[in-house]
């Protein structure tokens, strides 16, 4: 949302959720903004699975414990991801 700022030098925790019909992002445990309509079939296309980049630009930083899950997770379960210490 607006209100959602990023920091150089901070560190973020930034997910987001699917559940089949609508894309959920999280800035730090929280929703951010509103779920965004998205009923599109995930298909491969013979590409491999990239993270950090797409044409014509790449993230520039660092990118920490990346994951993929196999179902949506809950607004509950990404906060708990963004509070968990090892």
């Amino acid at each position: 949302s607006a209100g959602d700022v990023f920091v150089v030098g901070e560190w973020t925790h930034v997910g987001f959720t699917w559940n089949g019909t609508t894309i959920q992002a999280y800035i730090n445990g929280y929703a951010s903004g509103s779920p965004v309509a998205c009923s599109t079939t995930l298909t491969p296309f013979g590409n491999p699975f990239s993270m950090g980049g797409s044409f014509p630009g790449w993230y520039v930083g660092l990118i920490d414990d990346a994951r993929v899950y196999n179902r949506g997770l809950s607004g509950t379960e990404m906060l708990t991801i963004y509070n968990w210490t090892p």
